[in-house]
């Protein structure tokens, strides 16, 4: 919607809003194309961790969503999660 500056595409924050593919024309030499539910696999394949950060996995389908925190922690770096939240050093 932000490329074509306007409403053309159905969004949504969670998985499963795009249910089949679409097609959009930016200009008439280029074409967008928004498929459902493609995530590309890394050289290690992905963890359940990994998907549900890439927002593959509804939360409300996670029985233990704490779990997934080391994966945040992992990916942004304590530091920055301390300074943005205003937390105390932390060790686990």
């Amino acid at each position: 919607n932000a490329m074509k500056r306007s409403r053309s595409a159905v969004v949504g924050p969670s998985p499963g809003v795009t249910k089949t593919a679409q097609e959009f024309s930016l200009d008439k030499h280029l074409k967008l194309v928004d498929c459902p539910g493609i995530v590309f696999d890394t050289k290690n394949g992905n963890s359940q961790s990994s998907l549900v950060l890439k927002n593959v996995v509804r939360i409300e389908a996670l029985v233990d969503p704490i779990r997934h925190v080391q994966g945040i922690v992992d990916r942004v770096g304590k530091e920055v999660l301390q300074i943005w939240f205003a937390l105390p050093a932390f060790q686990s």
